[in-house]
């Protein structure tokens, strides 16, 4: 193990291949970790026995235990005190993943992307805000700034172009262009186009096509 900086690594009494460097990164790892990378103050601070994570940044992964974690920036992967176990995840950007706890396979990249994810699985958010507000839905993409942000617990919908789907309500939709299903509500539909379904209420099973197609759709 090497552990540079104030109390960096100092409960670790067994396990290998650590480096912790930063004022009390690694400070509360558990005996048993391996083969862990925590560059940055507080990094990866208050985490169980964690296996192959990787955490830079201020407070990265502070709080998370779980295995192969990646979780670079300012207070990325952060988590939360009560449940630890989020595995195989990838936050890269100030507080990506910030309430990360049990959820896996996620990939956030941007500022506050996917923020809100707590045991959501197989979500992608790309770009400031993309799927800020998911919590417990699965497998959403959001590509662009402001993508699919207040999906929630919604499931299955791809989003892409900035601000597509940021207010939106909708499961297993795909939304591309800018503004496409800003505030749409209502599932299965699919909105190519700027603004296409853009107010769309209470909208199921609908094909719309170009700038502004469908765009008051109820």
């Amino acid at each position: 193990n090497t552990a540079v900086g104030h109390k960096a690594l100092s409960t670790v009494s067994t396990g290998g291949g650590n480096t912790a460097m930063g004022r009390e990164a690694m400070r509360d790892t558990s005996a048993g970790s391996i083969y862990n990378t925590a560059i940055g103050v507080n990094a990866i601070f208050s985490s169980g026995t964690p296996t192959g994570s990787t955490a830079a940044g201020w407070g990265a992964a502070y709080y998370p235990s779980g295995n192969y974690n990646t979780f670079l920036g300012f207070k990325a992967g952060y988590g939360d005190s009560t449940t630890r176990s989020a595995h195989n995840n990838v936050a890269v950007g100030k507080e990506s993943l910030f309430s990360i706890q049990d959820g896996q396979e996620n990939v956030a990249i941007g500022d506050q992307a996917g923020y809100s994810i707590t045991s959501a699985d197989y979500n992608v958010a790309v770009g400031s805000d993309a799927l800020r507000a998911v919590t417990t839905g699965h497998g959403n993409i959001g590509i662009g700034r402001y993508a699919g942000a207040s999906l929630g617990a919604d499931q299955y919908t791809i989003a892409i172009g900035s601000s597509a789907a940021q207010d939106a309500t909708t499961s297993e939709s795909v939304l591309i262009g800018q503004n496409a299903g800003y505030s749409l509500t209502g599932d299965q539909n699919i909105a190519i186009g700027k603004s296409s379904l853009f107010t769309a209420t209470s909208a199921g099973s609908n094909i719309a096509i170009g700038v502004d197609a469908g765009n008051a759709h109820t």
